[in-house]
């Protein structure tokens, strides 16, 4: 892309104003739309079609505003004089009037500021500063910064995928490393009462074991969801227990192995589903509740 030189930019837009001002403004006086007198109040009010006019001299430039302020200068008092002819007070109003038409009318006499969209920047241009180097130079910068600021969130977000990608990833390779493809992992076993860990729930909330040994004994619980859930390497002994889910009350997935001697298992949708691993009611239990058995689920004492 071909960048106009700003100087030859800034004549042309002076040029533009020149003409189109004195245009509009001759214009309005010699239909006495405006008056002399009040000129510099009504002035700033044709700023639009003064912009209007000078857009049909630069075609290429689009211009988004332009302020219009006249400054003229007063004439300057006449020099004293030995009178030759008597004083004329209507004819020295009309040449004030006049001398002040003039003086209005002047371009030199008033500043024009012009705003320009030119290949995405924002050019500012005054009749008395020139071109706003300093605003381009602002701009110029601005651009980076925010294309640097994309970049390093557009890296962040990448990084983030990256590392949820690597979490799930060692998850399912943490689940599945004791398994051989084609077969199931190895189903946990019942254990001495020895080796059983004492578990400190107390039924307030969800119960979930994975890869322990834990007894729990005498425990009453009313959990929302699912109460208690075995999951790989787990070897849960549910012992006098009183356990009302609102959906499932004892749940095992994967290769654990969960006893339930006495007490009270209910729950809403299933009081036991064995999605793989093994369930085993003995000594008395009541179950309230579907039984479930899907895939490798193994459930021995309850049907």
């Amino acid at each position: 892309m071909t960048v106009a030189d700003p100087a030859q930019v800034q004549i042309q837009v002076q040029q533009a104003v020149n003409q189109a001002a004195t245009q509009v403004l001759g214009a309005k006086l010699a239909q006495h739309q405006i008056a002399v007198q009040t000129l510099a109040h009504s002035a700033p009010a044709l700023a639009p079609e003064i912009l209007q006019a000078m857009q049909a001299s630069l075609p290429h430039a689009q211009l988004s505003q332009l302020q219009l302020q006249l400054s003229p200068e007063l004439p300057a008092a006449p020099p004293i004089h030995a009178p030759v002819a008597p004083f004329d007070p209507m004819a020295a109003v009309k040449d004030a009037y006049v001398q002040e038409a003039k003086d209005r009318l002047d371009p030199s006499n008033y500043e024009v500021r012009a705003k320009l969209n030119i290949g995405g920047f924002k050019v500012g241009l005054s009749s008395e500063d020139g071109l706003d180097t300093d605003g381009l130079k602002k701009q110029a910068k601005d651009k980076v910064v925010s294309k640097l600021i994309g970049c390093v969130i557009g890296a962040v977000i990448l990084l983030l995928i990256v590392a949820v990608a690597v979490g799930v990833g060692w998850y399912v390779w943490s689940q599945s490393k004791n398994t051989t493809p084609g077969t199931a992992a190895a189903p946990a076993t019942a254990v001495a009462a020895s080796e059983l860990e004492t578990s400190d729930w107390d039924g307030s909330k969800p119960l979930m074991c994975m890869n322990k040994k834990l007894l729990v004994k005498g425990v009453t619980a009313k959990v929302t969801g699912t109460a208690v859930s075995g999951m790989a390497g787990c070897v849960l002994v549910l012992e006098d227990c009183n356990i009302d889910a609102s959906m499932t009350a004892v749940q095992t997935t994967g290769n654990a192995h969960i006893t339930i001697k006495g007490g009270t298992i209910k729950g809403k949708m299933a009081a036991l589903n064995a999605n793989g691993g093994t369930i085993v009611v003995e000594g008395g239990a009541k179950i309230d509740g579907k039984v479930k058995k899907v895939g490798t689920g193994t459930i021995e004492g309850a049907e």
